[in-house]
Parts: structure tokens; C-alpha cells; sequence
């Protein structure tokens, strides 16, 4: 799926994704997998991003 932040994040106290910012993710359990844009991948709480990304693509 590919999401859309809809406000500024930090997550987990290492990376700040900024709001705007669309990356391809997937939903792992209680996390969803954010692949960035250097091909890393950034395991994010739910609970972290709750309400603050949308789908823009996929489920």
C-alpha cells in the first residue's frame, strides 16, 4: 500500500517523516513496515502514527 502523512512525525526517536511525505508501507502485526526512500525499512508503532497517515493506494 502507499501512504500519505498527514502531519510531521518522529518515530521512535529516530526518523522524522516530514507531513506530505508518501512512502510504500505494509501493516506487520501491531506496526507498519515504512520503506523509505533509501530502500531502508522503518518498523512504526501504530500507535505511534495513529491517525497522523492515510492510504492512498491499496488496502
Amino acid at each position: 500500500m502507499k501512504v500519505k502523512f498527514l502531519e510531521n512525525v518522529n518515530i521512535s526517536d529516530k526518523v522524522t517523516i516530514f507531513k506530505g511525505e508518501t512512502f510504500e508501507a505494509r501493516e506487520d502485526g501491531d506496526f507498519i513496515m515504512i520503506r523509505m526512500e533509501d530502500d531502508s525499512t522503518v518498523k512504526a508503532p501504530k500507535s505511534e502514527i495513529k491517525g497522523i497517515l492515510e492510504v492512498i493506494e491499496g488496502e
